[in-house]
């Protein structure tokens, strides 16, 4: 007999075809991810902002709610950190499901929000701990509070809430980059079910020079076939 897992797990995977500098979109101007998939007026989205600062400080200790909006950037600075709105500039598409027999191809995701990246700084709060992981000047940490969201604009649309856990681990030459973090159900039709998410981001360089980002991720809900 086969013995299914009692865990509902969802993959997903997507490409960007161009420049490793160009596959997120900083989208603190005008918000179209929040406005477009999301359905957000300002209000929404400014306590959305406040929503991640919480975040950034109960889990990693760092403090950004005194940031400075920098004219032109449409980013917020202070003393190290940087946040910023941003947008996967590319559709997830769900390959695998296990609740489903067959692969839904056509089962579409935008993935956006708040990030923040810190140098030269210390990560405390529930991830660093009191001794705390330091962060030196010539690196960076990067932390996301943020929205995936399935068929986006529909009325039918499922909004899941992902926030990190951990920073984005990337490897030497960012050749990749791992992604670990919890998520939570956030929408009108379900109840919330906390889960996590787990994948990574990989940058590829073709022998003619041509540039290109692959994603792939999984999501796992325990307890929830």
């Amino acid at each position: 007999d086969v013995k299914l897992s009692p865990d509902r797990t969802m993959s997903i995977a997507g490409t960007f075809g161009g420049s490793h500098e160009e596959f997120v979109v900083i989208d603190n101007k005008e918000f179209n991810f929040f406005k477009e998939a999301l359905g957000w007026d300002d209000d929404h989205v400014e306590e959305s902002r406040k929503i991640a600062l919480r975040h950034f400080k109960s889990r990693f200790g760092l403090d950004a709610s005194d940031a400075v909006l920098e004219e032109g950037s449409g980013v917020y600075v202070l003393d190290g950190l940087t946040l910023f709105a941003f947008a996967f500039d590319f559709p997830f598409y769900k390959i695998a499901d296990s609740a489903k027999l067959v692969d839904c191809p056509t089962a579409m995701a935008v993935w956006g929000g708040w990030a923040l990246e810190g140098s030269n700084v210390t990560l405390s709060g529930e991830y660093g701990g009191v001794s705390g992981v330091q962060i030196p000047a010539d690196d960076e940490a990067i932390m996301i509070s943020s929205y995936m969201v399935f068929a986006p604009g529909s009325q039918y649309s499922t909004i899941v809430e992902v926030r990190s856990r951990k920073p984005l681990a990337c490897a030497p030459l960012n050749a990749i980059c791992g992604i670990s973090d919890t998520m939570n159900l956030l929408d009108d039709f379900h109840d919330p079910y906390p889960g996590y998410v787990d994948g990574s981001l990989n940058f590829e360089t073709s022998e003619s020079g041509n540039e290109r980002v692959v994603a792939r991720f999984t999501l796992t809900w325990p307890g929830r076939f």
